[in-house]
C-alpha cells in the first residue's frame, strides 16, 4: 500500500509539469484524427506513442531514443519493402544514405536527419564530457542548463519526426 500512496503522491506533484507539456507533442508531431500507419509494424507505432508519452512525462532521453527507433524502423521497413534485404541489418547512417538515394525524404532534410543521428548518438553511446558530440559539451557551449538541453533535443526529435510524416503521403487508418 505504501507503493500505491507513493505513486499517488508522485502523480499529484508531477501533474502540473505534465499538464504543461501535454499539448506540445500534438503540435510537434500531430497525428491525424483518423490515426496513422507507419512502416515498421506495431513496434514502430508503439515507439511513436511512447516517444510522445515520454515527452509529456519529462523523460527526454527516452523521447530522443524512441524517436530514433521510429525513424530507423520506418526507413528500414520501407527499403525492405522495396526488396532491399540488407535493410534489416543496416545502421541508421546507412539507412539514411539509402533512403536519400531512393527519395524517401526531401534533400533539405538530409542535414537535419544527420544532425539528429549525432544528437541521438550522444545520448545512446558513451562520450567523454568534452567530446565534440557530447551533450554535456553542447550544454556548456550553449550556456544552457543540461535539463533545458535535454528538453530542446527532445523537441527537435519530435519536430523532425512530425515534419517527416507530414510531408509524405503516408496512408491513414480510420480508427473506430
Amino acid at each position: 500500500m505504501d507503493e500505491e500512496r507513493g505513486l499517488q503522491e508522485d502523480d499529484r506533484k508531477s501533474r502540473p509539469f505534465r499538464a504543461e507539456r501535454v499539448r506540445e507533442p500534438n503540435e510537434l508531431l500531430p497525428i491525424p484524427e483518423g490515426g496513422l500507419i507507419t512502416f515498421g509494424g506495431l513496434e514502430t507505432m508503439t515507439a511513436l506513442v511512447e516517444a510522445r508519452l515520454a515527452y509529456i512525462n519529462g523523460l527526454y532521453p527516452c523521447t530522443i531514443l524512441s524517436t530514433l527507433a521510429v525513424m530507423e524502423r520506418h526507413f528500414a521497413r520501407m527499403l525492405y519493402a522495396k526488396g532491399l534485404e540488407s535493410a534489416k541489418r543496416m545502421s541508421f547512417e546507412d539507412l539514411l544514405k539509402r533512403a536519400k538515394k531512393d527519395g524517401f525524404f526531401n534533400p533539405e532534410d538530409e542535414s537535419d536527419l544527420e544532425r539528429f543521428r549525432h544528437l541521438r548518438n550522444a545520448y545512446a553511446h558513451f562520450r567523454e564530457p568534452l567530446h565534440n558530440l557530447s551533450s554535456v559539451r553542447r550544454s556548456i557551449k550553449d550556456d544552457l542548463p543540461f535539463e533545458d538541453l535535454l528538453h530542446r533535443d527532445a523537441q527537435t526529435a519530435l519536430r523532425l519526426l512530425g515534419r517527416h510524416f507530414a510531408q509524405r503521403p503516408y496512408p491513414e487508418l480510420r480508427l473506430y
